[in-house]
């Protein structure tokens, strides 16, 4: 009997043992399935109010939508620094066509790319700016490496935060993608790179630290390729799927994205953006925006190469 009680114990054990990981992964699908629950139950919650303002654009859940907009955007304007190759050149001294069209798409946009779960937006911006004077001078489309900024920018930036990251596209350059490739995390500084890309300067439309005009914003596109600039994104613009984002918010205070604006469409009054939170989310990684939505165009900005 004694010995029947020690085989029983043994066995209710072992299956203790054994049940347990069944057990824990039972209870990650359940969390992973409650939370879907919950981000679909904002969805519908978003769509109705979407519905009763009649604004024209859509929400759905997309890949991005696994992180906290905490996570995706921490372009933070607290973070400034002096600008040490700025160009102060105003924009209309440059030479830029006096009628631009009324429809512009640039070609010179690279691929989209995709920040993961690192705040790195201030990072992928000023790259896929640097990205597109470089396709617009040299007809070549390159692959430009994020991690480098984000590791070995001089300022402490990092997947917490970071601001205009343009300075060291100057000095010392920039390195590929496939020598320093993107990690998403904040990862030493530790490459054996060459620069293969160093940028004359850059100038902002208007200021660093304000709106820039409509017109303004559309000289650079057309003149350099694309402009970067920051914005406030919110759960909406997290969740959006198609149509033209107009929930413009009467107040804001801040801004705490970065992306490409890289054209326009009078008839729409909005402005074509390109995002870095990978081709899954929006519109194959781009959405329209109206004009002056959200502070849209802050600090807008382009690379001289």
């Amino acid at each position: 009997m004694k010995h029947l009680k020690k085989t029983l114990l043994a066995f209710l054990v072992l299956s203790i043992i054994l049940m347990a990981p069944l057990a824990a992964q039972q209870k990650d699908t359940l969390t992973t399935i409650e939370k879907r629950a919950l981000l679909e139950k904002k969805i519908d919650t978003m769509r109705a109010e979407i519905e009763a303002n009649g604004w024209t654009f859509t929400v759905g859940y997309n890949p991005a939508m696994q992180y906290s907009l905490e996570q995706l955007c921490n372009f933070n304007p607290d973070l400034q620094k002096p600008l040490l190759y700025e160009i102060k050149t105003p924009l209309n001294e440059i030479a830029i066509p006096k009628a631009l069209p009324s429809v512009y798409v640039s070609p010179y946009v690279s691929a989209i790319k995709n920040q993961g779960s690192c705040g790195s937006c201030w990072a992928f911006g000023g790259v896929a700016a640097f990205e597109s004077a470089i396709m617009k001078k040299d007809g070549v489309e390159v692959d430009l490496s994020e991690q480098y900024v984000v590791s070995c920018n001089p300022d402490g930036w990092s997947c917490a935060g970071g601001w205009w990251a343009y300075d060291m596209m100057v000095n010392p350059g920039m390195v590929m993608e496939s020598c320093f490739p993107y990690a998403a995390i904040d990862a030493p500084c530790s490459y054996n790179c060459t620069y293969d890309y160093q940028a004359l300067g850059y100038g902002f439309c208007e200021s660093a630290t304000g709106v820039a005009s409509v017109e303004s914003i559309k000289n650079a596109i057309y003149t350099y390729g694309s402009v970067n600039c920051a914005f406030y994104a919110d759960s909406y613009f997290q969740s959006y799927t198609s149509g033209v984002i107009n929930n413009c918010k009467k107040n804001p205070r801040r801004t705490n994205h970065i992306v490409n604006i890289v054209g326009w469409d009078d008839s729409l009054g909005a402005w074509r953006i390109k995002n870095s939170w990978g081709t899954g989310w929006g519109d194959n990684g781009f959405c329209w925006m109206a004009y002056g939505c959200n502070l849209m165009g802050y600090g807008a900005s382009y690379v001289v190469y």
